[in-house]
């Protein structure tokens, strides 16, 4: 699929109960293509399924997953293949920043983070990776971030692992060409989501179901990356042209912050 592509479709999108990873399974339930829903809370998932049935009378079925549990990706994938089919299009979306300012988090918290932001999606992939490659034809979209284009100092860590899953599925990209499955890289900026609430000097940000939009036609043509806006993808490049001295002339700690921590 794929390239323009209109026909229906099974789409799976790991956390799709909030924000764009909701916006997402709306919007393919509005063009008539089947959802599977997957998020921690079994309450959540449930209610995201029957409100896209009754919205669109669409094939809706929610899975209730904790991503923390590597162990366990096989067994779910096994159940969603199961209970809702082989996905036609994938919708890597799962991520969180930490609750502490980068530099104060404990290595149980890098550790979480990184699990789910990177680990945890590479495991997913994996999963249903053998199904996609047999029947030669599938598409993946992982949402990394702005974040990932350059390392900065306001959060380093929730950085490093967007850029981490950003050249995991660059990688995957390159290693899939031949083989019918597709990956589309979204590196969104600031999104009205919960995760932005209450964020200090955030500008340009945008609506779930906006962004949401512009990822999913760019699945559609195949391509391999796309910003949330065009704004954004000018930021992107600035960003990574702009030289280190600029970033080095206002910390975004003080020294006592960081022996405080």
């Amino acid at each position: 699929m794929g390239k323009g592509a209109a026909m229906t479709q099974k789409v799976l999108v790991i956390g799709g109960t909030v924000g764009i990873g909701l916006a997402l399974a709306r919007l393919h339930g509005k063009r008539g293509d089947d959802v599977c829903v997957v998020g921690r809370g079994k309450d959540d998932v449930e209610m995201a399924a029957a409100d896209l049935k009754a919205r669109f009378g669409v094939e809706a079925v929610g899975v209730p997953f904790d991503l923390e549990k590597l162990e366990d990706i096989p067994a779910f994938a096994k159940t969603v293949e199961k209970t809702f089919g082989l996905p036609d299009r994938i919708y890597l979306n799962a991520g969180f920043m930490t609750d502490v300012p980068d530099f104060k988090a404990s290595a149980a918290e890098m550790t979480r983070l990184f699990t789910v932001n990177v680990v945890a999606q590479m495991q997913v992939l994996d999963a249903f990776l053998p199904g996609l490659m047999a029947r030669g034809s599938g598409e993946v979209v992982g949402l990394s971030s702005v974040a990932a284009v350059r390392g900065k100092g306001n959060n380093p860590v929730y950085g490093a692992s967007k850029a981490a899953l950003k050249t995991y599925l660059e990688g995957m990209d390159n290693a899939l060409a031949q083989m019918g499955v597709n990956v589309t890289i979204a590196l969104p900026g600031y999104v009205d989501t919960g995760m932005v609430y209450g964020l200090e000097g955030t500008f340009h940000v945008q609506s779930a179901p906006y962004v949401a939009k512009r990822i999913a036609q760019a699945a559609d043509k195949g391509c391999a990356t796309v910003y949330s806006t065009p704004v954004w993808w000018a930021i992107g490049l600035i960003i990574r042209l702009l030289p280190s001295f600029i970033y080095r002339r206002k910390p975004f700690i003080t020294r006592a912050e960081m022996l405080e921590s």
